[in-house]
């Protein structure tokens, strides 16, 4: 189904991110991992799916770098492999997991910049070259945004003020730049509850009212996003 399409997924080091690289590479496509960890890149791309003609890779690659206006180590790689692309899935991360008012100043902001200043400037980037090889593949290029159920609801668990302020932000920057770049490029968010699986699924405490799922389910929601000719409104 993906077979000659290359994905570039941020997060790839574990978890979400981690978990949709595999699902994508189960469907044709090669991926490049984007993420920090480079000792656990090195070991998923060897346990990813593939086929005589995937080609899999990782970056290492600082995200707060990028959002930080510097130029982080191995960037050169990245544009490399967004003119590759025509998948890109910003999944990469993070919340302060503790209560506002106790909250580093520091801890806020890195917050803010891997949640929606990195994926801006991601989608920003990609926007040139997905254009360019979307005139050549019969399939539209798209852009996948990992939001949260948090971003629209008023559920909540203590420690997720900011993630949700920024899962929302990033919900309305997916609609904004699908109509931007509607007919070229299909921009689409994901919006899953609490993943079981995931660090912030791990550490929930017991007794909490947020919806759970499995990784399954956010996975599946993914790929289908990346499958089918949908796009949000």
């Amino acid at each position: 189904m993906l077979a000659g399409r290359r994905a570039i997924v941020t997060g790839a080091s574990r978890g979400i991110g981690l978990a949709i690289s595999k699902g994508l590479a189960e469907l044709g496509a090669s991926i490049t991992l984007l993420a920090r960890d480079s000792d656990a890149m090195y070991d998923n791309v060897k346990n990813l799916a593939r086929q005589e003609y995937q080609e899999h890779k990782f970056v290492t690659y600082n995200l707060l770098d990028l959002a930080h206006g510097k130029e982080p180590e191995n960037h050169s790689f990245l544009l490399e492999a967004l003119n590759e692309s025509s998948i890109l899935v910003n999944c990469a991360g993070t919340t302060t997991n503790t209560l506002l008012a106790r909250a580093p100043e520091r801890s806020i902001i890195d917050t803010i910049d891997t949640n929606l200043v990195a994926p801006i400037i991601l989608s920003k980037l990609a926007i040139k070259p997905f254009t360019k090889i979307g005139k050549l593949q019969k399939q539209k290029p798209v852009i996948v945004n990992v939001s949260s159920v948090l971003s629209f609801t008023g559920l909540s668990s203590p420690g997720t003020t900011v993630y949700a302020a920024l899962k929302a932000g990033l919900l309305g920057f997916t609609k904004s730049l699908a109509n931007e770049l509607r007919g070229s490029i299909r921009v689409n968010s994901v919006l899953p509850a609490l993943v079981k699986e995931t660090d912030m699924g791990k550490k929930a405490p017991a007794g909490n009212s947020f919806p759970v799922i499995q990784m399954k389910d956010a996975v599946d929601n993914a790929i289908e996003l990346v499958t089918d000719e949908v796009t949000v409104s």
